[in-house]
């Protein structure tokens, strides 16, 4: 619109065919990456890094101008060839493209619950913060998404859905300094350890040799562990019969028949009182041959003379007496 003499408004009139200005453009929004560029980042989850493009020939001014456009940047030096939210494997991916800035030989690793989601525990599901693990002797910062872990020894490294991690034990642990519920760090060790993932020893050796800041909930859970108590319901039964003063049971005894055949492995026994109790919690117990298998082992414990009582957790929870 333009304006005439007496200040009132009219259309703005252009001529046909007459030239109309475009919005700026740089070769990154005008073409597609570099072939090179583009086979690099599709192996590396959609990602590529500065000098990865810097190598195939686009400079960083270029690579800037494609900003929003057809790429964009997740951390610094480390750009998605796309737009949009980026997946949990993208942001795990862009957290070790980012701990290798400044040469790619540097060990960056994932640890704590990003390493435990890539071992399948599913209380790791929900990864919010990237804990990557960096020798002492790097000085990379905190940024973003990323929160950047120095250690003298990452100890032995994983490689899964193509990227490093710590182990198992050492992932568990580190993640159970971040959280304020026993139950939470209950939950992470008993997967850890039912799921075959590690074993109490594995995890208490990355207790004594990690940092001590943050680890009483850990040392507390590893000390039920040790007792026999391997799962979250559990460990509620367990502190039921100490807080209680009650005799103190079997803990996760293998039991045997008269034949020497294995009867199974219940989570409490009072020999004394021929009392088994076993805490059933659904969670372990979702698929139907699994429910079946609890029923035929229950079975085999009463034919041996025991009164063998099921309790859900949330019995445990809300009627202790």
């Amino acid at each position: 619109m333009i304006l005439k003499s007496d200040g009132r408004r009219r259309p703005q009139i252009r001529r046909h065919g007459a030239a109309t200005r475009s919005p700026c453009r740089t070769i990154a929004n005008m073409r597609p990456l570099p072939a090179a560029l583009r086979l690099e980042a599709d192996s590396q989850d959609g990602l590529f890094t500065c000098r990865q493009a810097r190598d195939a020939g686009l400079s960083p001014s270029t690579l800037d101008g494609g900003v929003g456009h057809r790429i964009q940047r997740v951390l610094p030096s480390v750009y998605a060839a796309f737009t949009g939210a980026l997946t949990l494997q993208q942001r795990l991916r862009a957290a070790v493209l980012y701990g290798r800035i400044g040469g790619d030989h540097d060990v960056a690793i994932l640890g704590a619950l990003a390493a435990c989601h890539l071992h399948g525990l599913p209380s790791a599901r929900d990864v919010q913060v990237v804990t990557l693990l960096l020798p002492h002797e790097r000085k990379l910062a905190n940024n973003g998404f990323v929160v950047v872990r120095r250690t003298t020894n990452t100890g032995q490294i994983w490689r899964l859905s193509g990227l490093p991690l710590c182990a198992p034990g050492r992932a568990i642990i580190d993640a159970t300094r971040s959280l304020d519920r026993v139950d939470h760090v209950r939950a992470l060790v008993a997967e850890g350890v039912q799921r075959g993932k590690t074993t109490v020893g594995e995890l208490a050796a990355a207790l004594a040799t990690g940092e001590s800041a943050g680890s009483r909930l850990a040392r507390s859970v590893l000390a039920e562990v040790a007792d026999g108590v391997r799962s979250v319901a559990e460990a509620h039964l367990y502190s039921l019969v100490v807080g209680a003063k009650f005799p103190e049971p079997l803990w996760n005894a293998d039991m045997y028949d008269a034949s020497g055949s294995w009867a199974g492995c219940p989570d409490a026994i009072w020999p004394e009182a021929n009392l088994i109790v076993e805490v059933e919690s659904r969670e372990w117990h979702l698929a139907p041959e699994l429910w079946a298998a609890t029923m035929k082992r229950n079975n085999r414990l009463s034919r041996l003379g025991y009164d063998v009582q099921q309790l859900p957790p949330s019995r445990i929870d809300s009627q202790p007496a």
